[in-house]
């Protein structure tokens, strides 16, 4: 007698192997390079995912710049990561984007191998171009390096061609290129150049950088600008999770990241978020806030002389800029440093820990001379607009929780402090008693009613 279950489990065994055959009897593709996937019963060639490790070319950029040629006019995703992956390669033909006298212009996501890539040209990134590594972790932890030749002085990556890149097409004179990304990967120079790492002056909306680390770089690990008349960073990032660690190409004009505006156009960014900053050469200054409308959030600092400078360059605003969460180390001169070169108002900081910085902040703006806090811990600095006072003499408004002696303060308690000497002259305290009335105290060396 037939058994049912049994036969039903056959017909099912049957029906898989049956779909296994099928799929293997089909051809790849006919494209090369193309993955294959199912269009609704039948498996084709799909060119918007090209394998590059099929694909014919001299090195890892001929190989990708060939794949790109593949993908359809709006774009696609060329894989790489089979190239070789695990080794060190070097690219002699030029760059995944350039090959002599042609351009890859289309929009793509290129996933590169681990390993090490050597470069003597700067990959510059066309419009919709983001590039993908396996990390930017510890060497050999599945990493993805793009390494600085011996020789080459440059930039290693450019975001958006400008008008001197051809053949690669510039970005759009009043949007700029958009989702320009490099993510996942690991930025290292030689010991015979100052080069750098990532420069961005023309790629807006969408574009960003993520999870980079960079390393033996002696010139700017991360520099955003304003990039001609019309072309600029602006609305790009966030720039976030970024280690740069100068090594032993540091020198005392090594800076770590820059956010720099001009006299006639501002540059508001996304932000920075998660960076950490180190030196070993006592670089001068490790991030450079010549901008307004900006935020830099998480940040370690160490073996800069100073760690974040705001308003370091003249007729440039650097105001609404909000620091939050930084912390330096005991070789740091001065941590925070508010310059008075450009023009620095309504600037936020919250959240400053020294960790052995000499000066936790310095503030040349609003004091003269110069205010220097060494607290180890201060929770909020806000420092405000400038506010004549008379014909000759602006003010600014300014709240710190610091204790230092020489900043005025504003306290409150239940207790009365009249004729209790005191040092911050100029603090006030709001006498609050449980019930009753009660009064505000001024500081001019002891505590009086007013």
């Amino acid at each position: 007698m037939l058994n049912k279950k049994r036969f039903a489990g056959f017909s099912k065994f049957a029906m898989i192997v049956s779909v296994l055959i099928a799929w293997f009897a089909v051809p790849y593709g006919t494209a090369q390079g193309d993955n294959a996937v199912w269009s609704a019963t039948t498996k084709v060639p799909s060119s918007a995912f090209i394998d590059a490790s099929v694909v014919t070319g001299t090195d890892l950029c001929a190989k990708i710049f060939n794949s790109i040629a593949l993908l359809p006019a709006s774009g696609g995703v060329v894989d790489a990561r089979g190239v070789n992956s695990g080794t060190g390669q070097t690219c002699t033909s030029g760059t995944p984007w350039v090959q002599g006298t042609s351009g890859a212009n289309r929009p793509s996501i290129v996933l590169l191998p681990s390993g090490t890539i050597t470069t003597s040209r700067a990959w510059i990134l066309p419009n919709g171009t983001k590039i993908l590594g396996q990390g930017a972790g510890a060497h050999g932890d599945s990493v993805t390096t793009l390494q600085a030749a011996s020789g080459f002085a440059g930039v290693l990556i450019q975001m958006g061609p400008n008008s001197n890149n051809s053949p690669l097409t510039a970005c759009p004179a009043n949007t700029g290129c958009t989702g320009v990304g490099v993510e996942d990967l690991a930025l290292q120079g030689n010991t015979s150049a100052a080069n750098s790492g990532i420069v961005n002056g023309q790629s807006q909306d969408m574009s960003y950088v993520r999870r980079v680390s960079m390393y033996q770089l002696g010139g700017i690990g991360l520099k955003l600008q304003n990039g001609g008349a019309t072309a600029s960073a602006k609305n790009s990032g966030p720039y976030s999770e970024i280690t740069f660690d100068a090594g032993v190409a540091g020198s005392t004009n090594t800076i770590c990241a820059q956010i720099l505006a001009t006299t006639t156009a501002n540059l508001p960014t996304r932000g920075l978020r998660g960076i950490s900053c180190s030196s070993n050469a006592t670089s001068s200054v490790g991030i450079q806030l010549d901008s307004s409308n900006n935020s830099i959030e998480d940040v370690h600092i160490q073996g800069f002389s100073d760690g974040i400078v705001i308003g370091s360059t003249a007729n440039v605003s650097a105001t609404s800029n909000v620091l939050l969460n930084v912390n330096g180390n005991s070789d740091v001169n001065n941590l925070i440093h508010l310059e008075n070169v450009g023009t620095v108002a309504d600037i936020g900081i919250v959240g400053i820990s020294a960790n052995g910085s000499a000066v936790s902040l310095e503030d040349d703006v609003s004091a003269s001379p110069s205010l220097k806090l060494s607290d180890a811990y201060i929770a909020m600095y806000m420092l405000g607009e400038s506010t004549p006072i008379s014909s000759s003499f602006n003010a600014y408004s300014r709240f710190t929780t610091s204790t230092s002696p020489s900043i005025v303060t504003w306290a409150s308690g239940s207790t009365s402090p009249a004729g209790s000497t005191c040092a911050n002259k100029g603090s006030f305290f709001s006498y609050a008693p449980a019930s009753g009335s009660g009064d505000l105290f001024l500081c001019t060396g002891s505590w009086i009613s007013f």
